[in-house]
């Protein structure tokens, strides 16, 4: 039985794991190298039909297409691995596998790559899974190729290739019909001695077989042996896990070494980055640059980075909304939103990054056998987010189901109705403009204060002090419990309670996934206040600033104090940048605070923070100075049970004079019982 690291190692290609048993010292700096390959492409086309197909039978359905997902893959892993191939990616139905030229020369390895395709052809080119046929189209290319180890934000890694031989395979397997090799012209002059083949017009040879008579002469092919063993062992086990998905990890560590794949909905982001030089110099910092902003913004958000492909058109990253471990009932939302993030800040880096988004069922889950596997997504949804990017000129394209999902939350622009490949209809397209602007939080839409059950005595505490800041007078109120046990909801109340008394609202959070990012929890908070959060881009959030800050020439001396806050790049001016350590911390929260006075000076406020047991050490150091300074604001935080680990900013607010601690026990039975028979729509008795 395979043990923890064993299975680990598993998702890994074999490249990876020498490199890793060679040196385990997880990598504390990106790292790339050079060597000669040669390349496989293997595209199966039909799965995704048979996914649609089999997802109409629910369980049963998805056991069957896993049993035929892992048979048909576990027999091309075992034919790439039979022919001393290594296994770099699966691509959703399709993978690329590579023969490094370090035992073997490139002609040699070339050779194996090719008579590894005609096994391929051979034992699966009739495959029939649930009278599906399934259909192979294979390219195959040489040359030099470059790896990169690429990542480290929260310990995330990223491991891909690119060269040559990648525009190469891309290529030749465009050329390839159903059931066809083809090689480029680059890796044909290596072994044409050794087969037989055909120019096409496209300027890649179609390999009809091998020519026997070379084949048998040539001694050489006689001393290709077996590969080498892989060795595995426990030290590797940190830096190995750094490039698993979380999702499998989890799984993993509970034993669950053979589960099953599921039919789940999600929203997946297809981003593709055109004109990438990966042999520039310099491009080993600046796609570590890249992937570092790309990781930062999935993390606020929750995506999943799936894939890492390189081909011919460029980088393309396939991210999932709604792939374990994270699931959110505002996945689309949050896909929209980390699409406008990522444009933006992709394009102050120079790149023209193209986006597609849609929302559907997809089968998500491991694929593969014990040799080689991988977490995949694969269906209609996956292929129209694909199809959605390559239509997308420079900025982002989604589907209609998103635009329903989102459109509460997302402002979106209806664009002509487009023609795809492979899809015989016009698609409807959107595109994401910005967040709507709205005083209550978007998942409130249509509630009303009356929709609560239970917590009279808390929610009567909660109105009175309502009443007070209608007065003019300030509070502070801490609202803490167990998990699940209704903070959120008593929070909801108390924001559609204000709503009715005609108190402004603002809403601040905490994010577990971004808690080292200062004053995350407070981004929300001034966007909205300075209206920030609907602006299409960074320049056009940069000039709202400047106008708001025209009259505070102060203010403006100390812009780039907001960088943090707002996400913005103001330089540095003479006097901000004489603001250092702590000092530049005292000033940015003063400023802010400040900030924060002068609105409520126009309008009393209430200032809501949900999850405030996340936030970084800057965002709590900011919550307490609001406490202790800021008048005419009621301040309502959310927190789970801190017990005897209180962090210091929350202490020292505990201790100021006035200040209110709920402590939300869970509620009797009849309270439980009232709200089931409200939901059935039946008389509480």
């Amino acid at each position: 039985m395979p043990t923890f690291v064993e299975n680990i190692a598993s998702f890994l290609p074999i490249r990876v794991l020498n490199c890793f048993a060679a040196d385990p010292t997880p990598l504390a700096d990106p790292a790339s190298s050079s060597f000669e390959a040669a390349v496989l492409f293997v595209d199966i086309s039909g799965f995704t039909a048979l996914t649609e197909r089999l997802a109409q039978k629910g369980s049963i359905g998805v056991e069957e297409l896993t049993t035929h997902l892992n048979a048909y893959f576990g027999q091309l892993i075992e034919l790439i691995i039979a022919h001393k191939g290594d296994i770099v990616k699966f691509a959703g139905d399709a993978m690329l596998a590579i023969w490094p030229a370090e035992s073997l020369s490139l002609d040699l390895a070339t050779y194996c790559a090719a008579q590894c395709a005609l096994a391929i052809l051979n034992d699966l080119g009739e495959y029939q899974a649930a009278n599906a046929q399934l259909q192979l189209h294979i390219g195959i290319g040489a040359g030099e190729l470059k790896e990169f180890y690429i990542g480290g934000m929260n310990g995330r890694w990223e491991y891909f290739v690119a060269g040559e031989p990648i525009a190469q395979v891309a290529l030749a397997e465009t050329a390839a019909g159903i059931g066809e090799v083809c090689l480029s012209l680059t890796a044909w002059e290596l072994i044409k001695d050794q087969f037989v083949g055909t120019l096409l017009a496209s300027n890649v040879v179609r390999l009809e077989g091998f020519n026997l008579l070379t084949c048998v002469a040539d001694r050489r092919l006689l001393n290709i042996g077996e590969s080498a063993p892989i060795a595995i062992y426990d030290q590797m086990q940190e830096r190995l896990e750094r490039y698993v998905s979380l999702g499998v990890l989890q799984r993993l560590k509970v034993g669950q070494t053979d589960w099953l794949g599921d039919l789940r909905r999600v929203s997946v982001m297809f981003l593709n980055l055109p004109g990438m030089d990966y042999d520039a110099e310099g491009s080993l910092d600046f796609i570590s640059t890249i992937i570092n902003a790309i990781q930062n913004i999935l993390q606020v958000y929750e995506g999943i980075l799936n894939k890492f492909l390189v081909d011919d058109k460029g980088s393309t990253l396939v991210i999932g909304f709604g792939l374990p471990p994270f699931s959110h009932e505002d996945d689309s939302v949050r896909c929209a939103i980390a699409g406008m993030a990522l444009l933006e800040k992709l394009r102050s880096l120079g790149l023209q990054p193209k986006i597609g988004i849609a929302t559907g069922t997809c089968y998500s889950g491991v694929i593969g056998s014990e040799q080689r596997r991988e977490y995949t997504i694969i269906g209609a949804v996956v292929n129209l987010a694909a199809r959605l990017m390559q239509a997308a000129q420079d900025g982002i394209l989604c589907d209609e189901r998103t635009f329903e999902f989102a459109k509460s939350r997302i402002q979106f622009e209806s664009l002509t109705p487009i023609k795809l490949q492979g899809i015989k209809d016009a698609v409807q397209v959107f595109s994401p403009l910005g967040e709507v602007r709205q005083d209550l939080p978007w998942w409130m839409a249509g509630k009303t204060a009356k929709s609560m059950v239970g917590r009279e005595k808390e929610r009567l505490l909660l109105r009175h002090k309502l009443e007070l800041l209608k007065a003019g007078v300030s509070g502070v109120v801490v609202i803490c419990g167990d998990a699940g046990i209704g903070k959120s909801c008593l929070i909801e109340n108390l924001l559609l309670q204000a709503q009715e008394f005609g108190v402004g609202i603002l809403v601040g959070a905490g994010n577990a996934n971004a808690q080292s990012k200062p004053y995350h929890a407070w981004n929300t908070v001034f966007s909205h206040l300075w209206d920030l959060s609907f602006l299409p881009d960074l320049d056009a959030k940069k000039r709202q600033v400047l106008d708001l800050l025209e009259d505070e020439p102060e203010w403006l001396e100390k812009a780039a104090l907001f960088n943090e806050v707002l996400g913005l790049d103001f330089p540095d001016t003479e006097v901000s940048a004489g603001l250092v350590g702590p000092q530049r911390a005292e000033a940015t929260r003063d400023l802010l605070v400040q900030l924060l006075q002068n609105s409520v000076n126009r309008s009393p406020k209430l200032l809501v923070f949900e999850d405030a047991h996340w936030p970084d050490s800057s965002s709590r150091a900011l919550i307490l100075a609001v406490a202790q300074k800021v008048k005419r604001l009621l301040l309502a935080i959310g927190t789970r049970l801190m017990g005897e680990s209180v962090p210091e900013e929350y202490d020292r607010m505990l201790r100021i004079e006035g200040v209110e601690q709920l402590h939300l026990e869970a509620m009797p039975a009849r309270y439980f019982r009232f709200a089931l028979s409200a939901f059935e729509g039946k008389e509480f008795t």
